[in-house]
């Protein structure tokens, strides 16, 4: 892996068309639309890996779905992707539930030489295609297996880069964590980096407070696992400090914990609609609460990057 190479350019496209994203300011704080909570937040295929096992979207949050909020605040998850793979040139990328590649293809475009690992057959059919429309299908490999068997799926994988978005609060239980996070943990070269993208327990009682759901909130808050009851569609809830411990059990240590969409999924469509340039200022707003404790343990997602202790 050459070194002091120009960063990698993510083309958030991967130069194939993706579906438009949902139209932004349809925040359902009850719950009521979309009550399988089936938005797709990366806008990939239904097949995909947190599509497929536990349901979400507004239902899951009682806040607006990831794809309106990425509509609204932009892509900030990629940006911090970018500045990881800086000066790594054909780097090696593990993709835990990266579906039909949305995210992935990308990467592949980049430059980086990608395996995505995901149990539905159907999402890498589409990942298959759109590597190959996007020119990169000698970059990407497609593994059909589930998280439990990603050792065996991808072996010593030495990877730069794990990418585990939007899986981890599908697992079985809270107990299901600790092995996963072993799991993630063992595919990273000594200089890589793990990437978690998580449902944010505090924003999840907001919300619900917010909808009038006082008693849902309240067990959200105080249930180990940040749920609600068995009718809740998430498995796991986490905030900052809880999932650190978790990754430092994994001999992982956290570089960078950021909250993605601390107040957007909070704001009537209204407010945006008003203002010709809500969006733009409303992404500037999210970038700087992003990053700023406590505001940012609010956000509906959080974004973790975790590396070796060693590092």
């Amino acid at each position: 892996m050459a070194a002091n190479q120009p960063p990698p350019t993510i083309d958030p496209s991967g130069g194939v068309p993706s579906p438009a994203p949902v139209p932004a300011g349809t925040a359902d704080p009850a719950g009521t639309a979309d009550p399988a909570g089936t938005a797709d937040p990366a806008g990939t295929a239904p097949g995909d890996l947190a599509a497929s096992r536990v349901p979400r979207g507004p239902a899951a949050t009682g806040a607006e779905s990831s794809a309106d909020r990425d509509a609204a605040v932009g892509d900030p998850v990629a940006a911090t992707l970018r500045a990881l793979l800086a000066g790594r040139s054909n780097a090696r990328v593990i993709d835990v539930g990266g579906g039909s590649g949305s995210l992935t293809v990308p990467l592949a475009v980049a430059g980086c030489q990608v395996t995505v690992v995901d149990p539905s057959i159907d999402a890498l059919a589409i990942l298959r295609r759109r590597a190959a429309e996007a020119g990169v299908a000698d970059r990407v490999v497609a593994v059909q297996a589930d998280l439990d068997a990603l050792e065996s799926a991808v072996g010593n994988a030495d990877a730069d880069l794990v990418l585990c978005h939007r899986v981890l609060e599908s697992v079985d239980s809270l107990e299901r964590v600790p092995p996963a996070l072993a799991a993630l943990a063992g595919c990273l070269a000594p200089t890589g980096a793990l990437s978690l993208l998580v449902p944010g327990r505090p924003a999840a009682v907001l919300a619900m407070a917010l909808a009038g759901r006082f008693e849902d909130a309240m067990a959200v808050h105080a249930s180990p696992d940040g749920r609600y009851g068995a009718a809740d569609p998430l498995r796991v809830r986490f905030d900052i400090d809880r999932l650190s411990e978790l990754l430092a059990a994994a001999g992982l240590r956290v570089t960078s914990a950021n909250g993605i969409g601390v107040v957007s999924g909070l704001l009537p469509g209204a407010i945006l609609q008003a203002r010709p340039d809500g969006r733009r200022a409303l992404a500037g707003l999210e970038a700087q609460l992003s990053t700023s404790p406590p505001l940012r343990e609010l956000a509906a997602e959080l974004h973790i990057i975790a590396v070796p202790a060693q590092q």
